[in-house]
């Protein structure tokens, strides 16, 4: 894998992302350094993040929904567990499960946070439902184009809209 260290302006200009982004895998792993030799707990905790990321798209290329690909960067980050609760715990709003599925750009620092966090809880639900290894089933079940709710319901032993629609009933009552 190449890892690519920018400095924060060059990262923000080649890939275009928001000022909440701390790297982007797209087959290469370019990282803002953002003062990694002063905080190098910062640097390990990006570099877990998007490892994860990468062994996401060796092992499912094509259709993994946003929220499961960030959320298990988030929960195999040290610490990422926790942050995510916190995180919960401090959010004014949730978002639905089924909100996101798709790309988190477009949303707001507070939005992406609390994006990030709920995608972690959702993934850490599924681990204690169902374990580890039901999540990298899922993923090849993706792999082979399934249907997203059959494949979920077979790996996880709990249909899918009963899974997002808790999410969902925790979105109504942090509101």
């Amino acid at each position: 894998m190449t890892v690519v260290l920018y400095t924060e302006q060059q990262f923000s200009d080649i890939t275009r992302s928001p000022s909440w982004a701390a790297a982007q895998y797209n087959g290469r792993l370019p990282i803002p350094v953002r003062g990694a030799l002063r905080k190098p707990a910062e640097l390990e905790r990006v570099l877990f993040l998007e490892f994860t990321h990468a062994l996401v798209s060796a092992m499912a290329p094509r259709g993994v929904p946003t929220w499961l690909n960030e959320g298990l960067a988030v929960v195999f980050e040290p610490k990422g567990r926790a942050w995510s609760r916190k995180a919960l715990d401090a959010a004014s709003a949730r978002i639905p499960l089924g909100k996101l599925a798709g790309s988190f750009k477009g949303f707001s620092d507070e939005d992406a946070t609390t994006a990030y966090a709920q995608s972690a809880d959702a993934v850490a639900r599924m681990i204690d439902l169902a374990g580890e290894w039901s999540v990298v089933a899922l993923l090849q079940d993706i792999t082979r184009r399934r249907p997203f709710a059959e494949a979920f319901g077979e790996q996880m032993l709990i249909p899918w809209a009963e899974f997002s629609g808790q999410d969902a009933a925790a979105a109504v009552a942090a509101q």
